[in-house]
């Protein structure tokens, strides 16, 4: 696989272990993840803070909207690391056990 500078429509070919690589992240990806979550959270408290979505301006409400955007895509690549690993863990106690292993 060769990555290019990418634009929002760039795609790739991935193959299912490129893929699954893609999604394996270590503590330190893990943690840069969450401290990106919590920072987008506080900016949302922030800027809605004690007010109603009447009372926010335009700019306020792209703002949080940005900031739930962030938050869930976010939330989504750590989920789905976490399926991956099960999945890998999964695959190698079922290696490592094969007489646990119903036919």
């Amino acid at each position: 696989m060769q990555v290019s500078r990418a634009s929002s429509f760039t795609a790739y070919d991935l193959t299912e272990q490129e893929q699954r690589s893609g999604y394996t992240f270590n503590e330190a990806n893990r943690a840069v993840i969450q401290n990106l979550i919590s920072a987008a959270a506080e900016d949302f408290v922030a800027v809605g803070m004690g007010c109603t979505t009447e009372i926010l301006t335009l700019e306020e409400r792209l703002r949080i909207a940005k900031l739930q955007g962030q938050v869930e895509i976010l939330k989504y690549l750590l989920q789905a690391a976490d399926t991956i690993k099960e999945e890998v863990e999964a695959a190698q106690n079922k290696l490592n056990n094969p007489d646990q292993n119903p036919l």
